[in-house]
């Protein structure tokens, strides 16, 4: 089954060269996700309080051909792929008069809130998204970036009530923010792939650090971790 929804870019969604944002993108990808899940019935977003029960992302992948822009008049696509285990991949395109932009795949879990543990995806679950044995990047599997021995620059953050998602959690868009917020302006623009990997979420009001390294050849790499260093909460890498 492919989910459809419409979707123009609004002012709050662009950079200054009116191109859409990075974290806006995931935004317009993990909204038709949630549309996607409220629409088939199980575990959608407006049944979390109910269940208890609640979708968290893993892995990023995204790929954007052309960047999109303020007002253009996008179709964005979005099925399940597979479900292996615990974990169910997702994947989308975004498409502007007919030509795919945006590619990305993802990976998700279901998570118990209160126990704090991931669930067994059962057919139940499964069966109402009618998976379709289509990758948008052409992938079957997903491989997160690793951590490096060295990163140039080490730069504080201190998260606010703002970054915080519906279960308490820095929402995962808002570090492809953080990591924009360590780029140089001119520069963010010209990223065309991007790889992210969610290790441990990051509870609102802690201070994390963000660690910066850039490759000869212009790739980013990025970690965030815990203040005292012991918990690494996420890598990127964008190029």
């Amino acid at each position: 089954m492919i989910y459809t929804i419409k979707y123009r870019p609004g002012l709050s969604d662009i950079n200054q060269d009116y191109t859409v944002r990075k974290s806006a993108l995931l935004k317009i990808l993990e909204d038709s996700a949630g549309f996607h899940t409220d629409a088939v019935g199980v575990n959608g977003i407006n049944k979390i309080n109910e269940t208890r029960h609640a979708w968290a992302i893993l892995d990023w992948q995204v790929e954007i051909v052309k960047p999109v822009k303020y007002g253009d008049e996008l179709t964005i696509k979005t099925w399940s792929r597979k479900f292996k285990r615990t974990f169910a991949y997702r994947d989308f395109e975004i498409i502007r008069d007919g030509e795919t932009c945006i590619k990305a795949s993802s990976r998700w879990f279901i998570i118990d809130i209160d126990k704090r543990l991931p669930l067994r995806i059962t057919e139940d679950i499964s069966a109402p998204y009618e998976s379709e044995e289509v990758s948008a990047l052409g992938i079957d599997d997903m491989e997160h970036p690793l951590p490096l021995e060295h990163y140039d620059q080490t730069i504080p953050y201190k998260t606010r009530r703002s970054d915080q998602d519906i279960i308490g959690h820095v929402h995962n868009i808002k570090y492809l923010d953080m990591f924009d917020d360590c780029i140089d302006y001119e520069e963010i623009s010209k990223i065309r792939h991007i790889r992210m990997y969610y290790k441990k979420e990051i509870q609102g009001g802690s201070t994390v650090n963000i660690k910066k390294h850039i490759a000869e050849d212009g790739t980013y790499y990025f970690a965030i971790e815990s203040e005292d260093g012991s918990e690494l909460h996420c890598l990127c890498e964008m190029s």
